[in-house]
């Protein structure tokens, strides 16, 4: 039997944060990661910075965010955002400018010629743009690793099996055996949802296989992060691009993403990504350098951006799509939310 003041159970972005806040707050916490870290949710090598969200809350985190990216940089000494600026193609930008800028005021809306121009990129997408000035790119892996190894003494390999209330506190069982806590809190991704209906939590989530490709590209022409729901090539897509030079597409509507049972038009959805490339982005090469097929989890009922706490009793699960841009405060704030409800 092992204890502590908190146990988390995932070691994604999200339980990674979370795990280094109570740290360094002198909470004795350990997070428990049935594999790799970052290896879940989490994976791969980008994510994206922006600050457009349907929901104006999270223009403010986002907002809050970026300034705790550039906070870890320092702390860490290593670079984490790299700040490209974000294109939105589409219909509705001036309610979408509106929203952004009256938190964050650093977006325009820009004819072809003039964000071509500011952005020294090449593309096809011969479109009005919503141009976000401070959005970029996140190197997810090096933000994962950072975390991972500042802390890898709290950090361990084992995989939970149930999480129960018992007396004032928490009992975990897991594969390293019985932990006690005064505390859990869930952030395990696709598992979340099974671990939480252990500790009576109920959570409606949807659980989706989101298809990722990164290309090579010809190094004379730079693309910044894009969001093209345009129509002009027939696909909603999103890009980033990789600090060795390379660029990812994916599409970027939650019904263009699988269901567990939908596998098999995979190929389908790998043909649609590379036909947007050669027709969207002349600078990508046709070489496909590397694929993930991640777990994209959805609250139900809820927008494609929603994610939310959920708890009982000293259990506390955090679930929702989307989240990996919130990582400098959201672990702040589900820590704080959690030591709140502590009498």
């Amino acid at each position: 039997m092992k204890n502590c003041d908190v146990v988390i159970i995932g070691a994604g972005i999200v339980g990674l944060s979370i795990t280094d806040w109570l740290l360094s707050k002198n909470i004795n916490a350990y997070c428990l990661e049935k594999a790799a870290p970052g290896t879940g949710q989490s994976a791969g090598r980008v994510r994206i910075f922006r600050y457009l969200h349907q929901d104006s809350s999270q223009i403010v985190l986002a907002k809050e965010a970026r300034a705790g990216w550039h906070a870890w940089e320092t702390r860490f000494n290593t670079k984490l955002l790299t700040e490209t600026g974000r294109l939105s193609f589409g219909h509705n930008l001036e309610p979408k400018l509106n929203r952004v800028n009256s938190v964050h005021a650093a977006a325009q809306l820009l004819p072809y010629n003039q964000w071509q121009q500011l952005t020294k990129s090449h593309s096809l997408i011969k479109a009005k743009a919503l141009y976000e000035h401070n959005a970029g790119s996140l190197r997810a892996d090096v933000a994962i690793n950072t975390l991972a190894t500042v802390r890898r003494e709290h950090v361990i390999k084992a995989e939970a099996y149930t999480v129960q209330n018992q007396g004032s506190g928490v009992v975990v069982e897991s594969s390293m055996g019985q932990w006690q806590a005064s505390k859990a809190i869930i952030a395990a991704g696709a598992a979340t949802a099974g671990l939480a209906q252990s500790a009576g939590i109920p959570i409606a989530i949807e659980t989706r296989l989101h298809c990722r490709l990164t290309f090579a590209t010809n190094t004379a022409h730079f693309i910044p992060v894009i969001s093209d729901s345009s129509g002009i090539y027939d696909e909603a897509m999103y890009g980033a691009p990789i600090d060795d030079g390379s660029y990812v597409l994916g599409l970027s509507r939650k019904q263009d993403n699988l269901e567990p049972a939908q596998l098999a038009s995979l190929p389908n959805v790998r043909e649609r990504i590379i036909r947007y490339a050669a027709a969207a982005l002349p600078s990508l090469t046709s070489t496909v350098t590397d694929e993930r097929l991640c777990t994209a989890t959805y609250l139900s009922g809820r927008n494609d951006d929603a994610f939310g706490l959920f708890s009982n009793g000293n259990v506390h699960a955090f679930a929702g799509n989307n989240v990996f841009k919130f990582a400098p405060v959201i672990g702040n704030f589900i820590s704080a939310a959690m030591l709140r409800d502590t009498s």
